[in-house]
Parts: structure tokens; sequence; C-alpha cells
């Protein structure tokens, strides 16, 4: 069963360093920093959620399965409603069964529909987040915007 804890700011760092250093083809490929390191992948990061997310609703779960790390995500409320800001899950959890559950969790967060926007490049997150319900609804430069229905 997952288990969602609610972080303070200054866990967020630790967090991040820790999933993603899991994720070789998450920091080459998809991140929008990809090819230029962990720590420049981490920075930005951080600085888009100190810069771009609303600090009266943003919130940041670490998720965990028997006591160890399974992912993270983040909700926030924005003015087109319920947002999906960040999601991650270690590799070794990828599996149907675990994905499902993980999807599950974030919509049980939810009161309603909730939106996600993904770097165009990260493709690995856009066919998650589609092949679990998402609608792709807009485009806007490197973003996709998504809404997802809850089930």
């Amino acid at each position: 069963m997952l288990k969602t804890h609610l972080l303070e700011k200054n866990e967020y760092e630790d967090l991040i360093r820790q999933c993603w250093s899991s994720d070789d083809e998450l920091l080459e490929k998809y991140h929008v920093e990809a090819g230029r390191g962990i720590e420049k992948c981490i920075e930005s990061t951080i600085k888009a959620l100190d810069e771009n997310v609303d600090k009266n609703t943003f919130k940041l779960f670490k998720i965990t399965k028997e006591q160890d790390l399974f992912g993270f995500y983040g909700t926030e409320k924005v003015s087109i409603g319920n947002f999906l800001t960040t999601f991650f899950v270690m590799p070794k959890y990828r599996n149907k069964e675990n994905l499902q559950e993980y999807m599950s969790l974030i919509r049980n967060n939810f009161d309603d529909d909730f939106y996600a926007s993904i770097y165009e490049k990260n493709m690995r997150a856009d066919k998650f987040l589609i092949k679990n319900g998402g609608k792709k609804i807009v485009k806007l430069n490197l973003i996709a915007l998504d809404r997802y229905n809850k089930r």
C-alpha cells in the first residue's frame, strides 16, 4: 500500500535528488535541462518551484511503499483549477499494478478534474498520463496541457 507524506519546502531538494539519481533516462532525455547533469536538473526544478507555483496552495508529497521510497507528486490550485505540478515514480516501481495505485492516489487528492503540464520533449510522462485517462487539450510552446477526469 502506498503512503503519502506531506513535505516541508526544505525537504524538496533532497527528495528530488534521491529520486532522480535513480533515473538516468530522465536526466539525459526528458528533463527540460536534459544532458546537463543532475545538479542542473535539480537546480532548474527547485527554481521553478520557487518562482512558478502558487505558494499558498502548492504541496509536495513523498510517496512510500512499505517504508521504501516510491516517488513523489506535487499539487496546487491555479486559475484554471486543480493542477498536478510535478510527479515521479522510482524506476523499480514502474509496473502496471503500482502505477494504477499511484494514479488512484493522485486522483483521490483532487475533488474534481485536474490538469498537468508536461514539457513537450518529456514524451514518457506525456504517454503515461494519456494512458491513464488524460486528454491533451492545448499546446503552449514547450508545454502540453492535459486534463484528467477523476475515476
